[in-house]
């Protein structure tokens, strides 16, 4: 009966903590559930508690597993809400590269963020991605950067390593999925997919292969009516032509993680990811020498909305400050293994 009576109590007191608190909601797009976003809001609530702010978060997250609205549509529905001036959701983590799309919707941070922390996050991307019209409108959660998976099992089988340029990247690739495809091997790897889709990883992957054809690394990107550029474009063409197929150029993201986590293809070009795979090693993407290479930045921003009633505005303020601290951002990258702000 004691016990029950204790219980009860917890129950109770549980219960007027949540109808007292003020509610936040908080919205974001993956291709795969990394767990990174969901630590930080169950860390948040639990600093709320400790810290009595009276505040809860909730979070809202669209994956491949349960949402069809990925590929673009992250950039559609959040530019519709924001647009609508949706009060539906407080705080927004938000692909960094398409910040200046949401910038005017989101709050200035810069009179509520300590200038110390704020320099400790200064650096060419943050003031590049975070401030737009010297408005400070969000703050990087994580960043992440393009990469190739190289199968070393199957490179091993065939006595190749990993490739450092793009033409050993052709003969490696030519010379192991006409092995792997034959009747005896019966294993159907793709060519390379390489997030060339009609979308904005597509655009990604020609920057790449542009840049990878600089003539030193410490150049620019090639001018497009360069012989550079012309030779890049000539080297994806007969990637495309010569062992790949439209399936494999206009493989999206979600498609890639699949396949990442089957193991079964010989190389991938995809984001970095902080769990080591079995079956592949990271390396940067070749280029057209060695030494030279190229990668697309990616990662998530904090932004808090406009729209918002002034009380979730400074509730929201509250949760960007302790997401962007620099113990939560170490203690994340103790568990994720994560590439943190």
């Amino acid at each position: 009966m004691y016990y029950n009576l204790i219980l009860v109590l917890i129950l109770f007191l549980s219960y007027i903590y949540y109808v007292k608190s003020i509610h936040l909601n908080s919205i974001v797009f993956e291709y795969y559930d990394t767990g990174l976003h969901s630590q930080l809001t169950n860390d948040f609530n639990e600093y709320s508690i400790k810290n009595n702010l009276n505040i809860t978060l909730e979070l809202t997250m669209f994956t491949n597993a349960n949402s069809t609205v990925l590929a673009n549509g992250d950039r559609v529905t959040i530019q519709s809400l924001l647009s609508n001036r949706s009060k539906k959701y407080d705080i927004y983590l938000y692909i960094l590269t398409h910040a200046p799309e949401y910038a005017e919707h989101l709050m200035d941070l810069k009179d509520y963020i300590s200038p110390d922390v704020i320099k400790m996050y200064s650096s060419e991307v943050f003031n590049k991605t975070c401030y737009i019209n010297d408005r400070l409108i969000g703050f990087p959660i994580n960043f992440s950067f393009s990469v190739l998976y190289s199968n070393e099992k199957l490179l091993n089988k065939y006595n190749c390593t990993i490739p450092e340029t793009w033409d050993d990247f052709l003969d490696t690739l030519k010379l192991i999925t006409k092995e792997e495809r034959n009747p005896i091997n019966n294993n159907n790897i793709s060519g390379y997919t390489g997030l060339f889709g009609d979308d904005e990883g597509g655009s990604n992957t020609i920057y790449e292969m542009l840049y990878s054809y600089r003539k030193s690394e410490e150049l620019p990107y090639p001018d497009l009516h360069s012989p550079e550029a012309k030779n890049s474009l000539e080297m994806l063409k007969k990637i495309f032509n010569e062992i790949s197929s439209n399936d494999d150029f206009l493989t999206n993201d979600g498609v890639i993680a699949s396949k990442y986590y089957s193991g079964r293809d010989l190389f991938l070009k995809y984001w970095y990811m902080a769990d080591d795979s079995k079956a592949f090693k990271k390396t940067p993407l070749p280029g057209w020498k060695k030494g030279i290479s190229a990668s697309s930045l990616g990662g998530t921003n904090i932004g808090i909305s406009m729209y918002s009633d002034e009380e979730k505005k400074k509730a929201a303020i509250e949760v960007v400050k302790f997401m962007i601290s620099k113990e939560e951002q170490k203690r994340i990258v103790m568990k994720q293994k994560n590439l943190m702000g």
